[in-house]
């Protein structure tokens, strides 16, 4: 806070001088708007320097503290949450793709009729199937051979990552 007083304090005190230089070379009409000004920054300047002022109090300064240390803390769980959702080697993001893949293919059953449902599209008989993830469903469509093929490839690849630790 002392910091940021200072900073102000500086700002304040050369904002007088740059007015107060420029007031010489406006028109007298002017001047005295800039004088208003100048008083004005000048106020601003004393509160500054008052010990009771609320914007610089120990509680003002504990809820600037509290405030920076709440957003440190978020800002490192973003990271890490960044981190683990973008490693740092792409190693670990194809192992956890190839896990979700290995999940949601798991229980597709490739039978499951289908039916018309509004504006021309088709649905899912089976309620249950319908609320299944949208990868869920991709994988249905895409058919029994391709997804068998694709989870043979996906086991055998994770295993290889599992290996070269």
């Amino acid at each position: 806070m002392a910091q940021q007083r200072k900073e102000q304090k500086e700002q304040l005190q050369k904002s007088i001088r740059e007015t107060e230089a420029g007031m010489k070379s406006v028109p007298a009409d002017q001047q005295e708007m800039m004088r208003g000004i100048v008083t004005t920054l000048k106020e601003q300047l004393k509160t500054l320097d008052d010990p009771n002022n609320p914007m610089f109090s120990k509680q003002m300064e504990e809820m600037v503290q509290q405030s920076y240390a709440s957003q440190m803390e978020e800002h490192k769980n973003n990271l890490a949450r960044w981190g683990k959702e973008y490693p740092l080697t792409p190693k670990e993001m194809i192992k956890r793709w190839l896990t979700e893949f290995l999940e949601v293919s798991k229980d597709i059953d490739f039978n499951a009729k289908l039916i018309s449902g509004d504006g021309g599209k088709r649905r899912f008989a089976n309620p249950e199937y319908e609320r299944k993830p949208d990868n869920w469903k991709r994988c249905y469509r895409a058919g029994k051979e391709t997804i068998e093929a694709g989870r043979a490839s996906a086991k055998q690849w994770l295993e290889e990552l599992n290996k070269a630790k």
